[in-house]
């Protein structure tokens, strides 16, 4: 878990790193994509969990208390300036509540992607990640571009 000191308003030029806010975001963001890749294929399109809906049909639901465990009012508020760096920097995509900007759902761009490849490559399941991807309504040629450039085989 990282500690609310350990978060700081930080400039576009701040390195994400695994172990920061930023990197934390998208790791979790991508795994979310990688669970519902675990889904048989034949089930997907008729799931009754919220959570893997959610995921097919907008993107992964922002539950930082469920990413991080039970979070304070300045760790939800620095992950949200975390959340809202990575969309200024093209890592991810916010989904916000209509008239709000209050953050409900996260999606990676491809340089998220990549981002995760390139640090958390080995323990990143390409094929149950790139499943995810391609069951997912929101993810246009993502899926694709992820597959070409990463080789894997259809």
């Amino acid at each position: 878990m990282i500690f609310a000191s350990e978060i700081t308003k930080t400039s576009v030029t701040t390195p994400i790193t695994a172990d920061s806010a930023l990197g934390q975001i998208l790791l979790v963001t991508v795994a979310g994509i990688e669970v519902l890749g675990r889904e048989p294929a034949d089930e997907v399109g008729q799931s009754t969990n919220p959570y893997l809906i959610a995921i097919r049909d907008v993107g992964v639901p922002y539950e930082v208390d469920f990413w991080f465990g039970p979070v304070t009012g300045a760790q939800r508020k620095a992950y949200s300036r975390a959340t809202q760096q990575l969309d200024d920097r093209g890592f991810v995509q916010r989904v916000t509540e209509p008239n709000r900007d209050r953050v409900t759902h996260v999606r990676p761009t491809y340089a998220g992607l990549e981002w995760v490849m390139d640090v958390a490559g080995q323990s990143v399941n390409r094929k149950t990640l790139l499943r995810g991807l391609e069951y997912c309504d929101w993810t246009g040629n993502l899926s694709r571009q992820f597959r070409d450039d990463y080789l894997i085989p259809n």
